[in-house]
């Protein structure tokens, strides 16, 4: 799952709060298909021109967690 809690504008990097929104959860589909990411897979999110946060944001504060793992689990998150 991941919830945006906020967002830096492209003037002046200004930091504006946006949440917390729930913008993915693979649980139920929210924001990315429904269903169990396996061993090294990939689920991509698309961010700027959804829930508040505009096309042209240099950069948002995400909260990412694994959950329901089945095994060791962890989450790598980059642009």
């Amino acid at each position: 799952l991941a919830d945006i809690t906020g967002y830096f504008s492209a003037t002046g990097s200004v930091e504006h709060n946006a949440g917390p929104v729930r913008v993915m959860d693979t649980r139920d589909g929210t924001g990315v298909r429904k269903g169990t990411v396996g061993a090294g897979g990939t689920v991509t999110l698309t961010v700027g021109g959804h829930n508040g946060v505009p096309v042209d944001a240099t950069a948002v504060v995400m909260n990412v967690t694994a959950t329901n793992a089945t095994a060791a689990s962890h989450v790598i998150v980059y642009p």
